[in-house]
């Protein structure tokens, strides 16, 4: 029985009987006028538990079940990012097969198949009525090789076929001959041929060094697309004298893109998965990824709708490596976020805005989709960032990854090849015990010896509103600090702009932003806002619609030995489920702003905001403190009865928000500083949102 050369594929252990044809002479009967000869034949037959699915496609779509399989096994196997050529052991340790019977294809340059080869002797007395006599047991192996490199000639692939380990079972004939070639399947696109593969004796395949042969397929280049590629599908081809059987191998592509340094090259087809290994020259990069594929709701830009960031293993929709312009597109927009998010300087001299998916892909953030729903960014430690897209470069060029062609996932491990758990839970416990400091006796409280109304400044900003053009009318949520240069700077949440109307009330045109500051200079008042004077906007705009911040207390920390002014703000959004209080509390942010250019934040910081805490109410900076910290006031979001919580961090710079303790009583007065913020707990009720007093 002679099977197609290419048209078939087969799951499980390969298992190739041969029978021997073998002459042998009867006796003669003398009486007859012809001689009476036993036939001998030689046939390949496949067993019948092996099932035909047809041709592999070109492209395998695995499952997630078997994207994480192969994740998982090849995870264990690589070294950096490249599988070992020539490790037969993977081949062995029952690799997963990749679909469609074809054997495993371990990435972009390692396909495999392993079964048992059994190799029959039979003798017939007629067809179909045979004996055996002996066979010869292997163990084959078919190792492909991937490869690449400068040439033209560099557009092929190499298939090992091993036969080691043999058993002899009864008396097969040793010296008849088994031929490996190959067989490559060519199309309309581009030509194919094999060269290689070996004729020898079983007796000379049984010898360690008859054991191996190697089979080479040859792509012309293809005409597809500008990198001319070219799809193959191949056979190993196993013959006798009267009969012939091929074992198809996994579909394979050749191209000659030239943006790769090797520029030629042939790999097998298969969902590749990019692994990176989280250690200390990668692990900000990391996190950032394990939290956008596990987390994505905790990632930044914010979307209103719930986010599905693609490319973990256990996402049904796979990365694409895009075009150089592509990218730059991504890069410029991830950009666009970081300084949205972060301030405009973000970078803080060390750091650089991380994306995921990555900027070379067509599912990063400008190229990949609408919105914000599919993608993250976070200003991270550079060397990390850049370490990790260099091991992605590596990735991509080992394993001939094309643009816009190949579909690969990331899967993150840590140093030992296990499945990576994610960035470390922040410290919890006490930090350190209350210790409260001696008051004086009798207490030194403040005593109210008069009220008068009109106080100053309220004539002043009265005065400003009624003659400003478009600046500021009215506000709330009121704070002040004196800067440097001596001026006095007023803040404020929702602003009212001018003009007023000549009655001095207000139009129902008027401009309201939820932030702005006015300098106060003598009685000279400069209101400041974002934006542009014919445009103005709040100092922290909303980045999205149906969101907004309000500010809170202020501070003037020392960075550096640079003087810095840092606000508190809280973000809100709006709930639309009544007419009264109709938001809710997101998160706290801490704003700082270059004193040179206060119309917009320079750095923008997450604070601690597990809680739902509103930080800042007041401040009380650490110059006044008198033990070195600043203490950090803050409310619950509570719509009635609000409730006090306390926080402090040494020195007076509040985005170390790593280093920031909490308040936490005690009923036996043991009271304590937290690491955690969830471990902090309420201390006084009935509080206001703000503790700030303005005449």
């Amino acid at each position: 029985m002679i099977l197609p050369a290419l048209n078939r594929s087969y799951t499980g252990y390969l298992l190739l009987i041969i029978s021997i044809l073998q002459l042998f002479t009867q006796a003669e009967n003398a009486a007859a006028t012809s001689t009476t000869r036993t036939l001998y034949r030689t046939g390949l037959v496949i067993p019948p538990e092996f099932v035909d699915p047809g041709h592999p496609s070109l492209s395998l779509n695995e499952s997630v079940q078997q994207v994480k399989r192969h994740a998982d096994y090849i995870a264990k196997l690589r070294t950096g990012n490249l599988i070992r050529q020539r490790d037969f052991i993977r081949c062995w340790n029952e690799a997963p097969d990749s679909g469609a019977g074809v054997g495993s294809v371990l990435d972009h340059m390692a396909w495999c198949k392993v079964g048992p080869l059994d190799v029959i002797s039979e003798v017939c007395s007629s067809p179909g009525n045979c004996e055996e006599l002996g066979r010869v047991r292997f163990r084959m192996t078919l190792a492909g090789e991937g490869h690449q490199g400068n040439s033209p000639s560099d557009r092929q692939k190499m298939v090992t076929v091993i036969l080691d380990n043999p058993q002899i079972i009864g008396a097969p004939i040793l010296s008849d001959f088994l031929t490996v070639s190959g067989l490559c399947d060519y199309n309309q696109y581009a030509p194919c041929s094999e060269t290689g593969g070996d004729r020898k004796t079983l007796a000379t395949w049984m010898t360690p060094e008859g054991s191996t042969t190697w089979v080479y397929f040859h792509s012309g280049e293809g005409s597809l697309t500008g990198d001319k590629i070219a799809y193959h599908g191949f056979g190993i081809v196993f013959r006798t004298k009267d009969d012939t059987t091929t074992i198809n191998g996994a579909s394979f592509r050749c191209d000659s893109a030239t943006y790769f340094p090797n520029k030629y090259g042939c790999v097998y087809l298969v969902d590749e998965v990019f692994v990176l290994t989280v250690d200390d020259k990668t692990r900000e990069s990391a996190d950032f990824i394990w939290t956008a594929q596990n987390r994505p709701d905790e990632t930044f830009p914010v979307s209103e709708s719930p986010k599905k960031i693609p490319g973990s293993v256990d996402s049904p929709d796979p990365l694409r490596r895009t075009t150089e312009l592509n990218s730059e597109a991504n890069y410029r927009e991830s950009v666009k976020q970081c300084k949205l998010y972060f301030g405009e300087k973000y970078t803080k001299g060390e750091r650089q805005c991380d994306e995921y998916p990555y900027a070379s892909t067509a599912e990063g953030s400008k190229v990949g989709g609408l919105g914000t729903s599919h993608y993250a960014v976070l200003p991270l430690k550079g060397s990390h960032n850049t370490e990790a897209g260099t091991r992605l470069g590596i990735f991509y060029t080992t394993q001939r990854i094309l643009r816009e062609e190949d579909p690969f996932y990331v899967k993150l491990v840590d140093p030992d090849w296990n499945d990576y758990k994610g960035p470390e839970r922040p410290p919890s416990g006490v930090a350190a015990p209350v210790v409260y400091q001696p008051c004086p006796n009798p207490p030194q409280l403040p005593e109210v010896m008069d009220v008068s109304p009109q106080a100053y400044p309220e004539n002043l900003f009265n005065t400003y509103a009624s003659i400003t053009d478009a600046g500021w009318t009215g506000a709330d949520s009121t704070y002040s600090v004196r800067l440097p240069d001596g001026r006095l700077l007023w803040l404020f949440s929702d602003t009212f702009l001018g003009p007023l109307n000549a009655d001095g009330t207000r139009p129902t045109s008027a401009k309201l932003i939820n932030n702005a500051f006015v300098a106060q200079s003598g009685d000279l008042l400069t209101t400041i806002t974002g934006g542009s004077r014919r445009n103005p906007t709040a100092l922290m705009p909303p980045v999205i619609d149906n969101r907004w911040y309000w500010l809170g207390d202020r501070m003037m920390p020392r960075i550096d030995g640079t003087d810095y002014l840092q606000v508190m703000f809280q973000e809100y959004r709006g709930t639309n489920d009544g007419p009264i209080l109709a938001f809710e509390f997101v998160r706290n942010v801490v704003a700082t702003f270059d004193l040179a250019d206060l119309t917009k934040p320079i750095w923008i910081d997450p604070l601690p905001s597990e809680t739902g805490t509103a930080w800042g109410s007041a401040l009380l900076p650490a110059s006044r403190s008198g033990d070195g910290y600043t203490y950090i006031y803050g409310v619950s979001n509570d719509r009635v009865n609000k409730k006090m919580r306390i926080a402090r961090v040494a020195g007076s710079d509040l985005s170390r928000a790593d280093k920031w303790q909490y308040f936490r009583t005690s009923p036996t007065g043991d009271n304590n500083w937290m690491r955690s913020e969830s471990e902090g707990n309420d201390y006084l009720e009935g509080v206001a949102n703000e503790y700030s007093v303005t005449p």
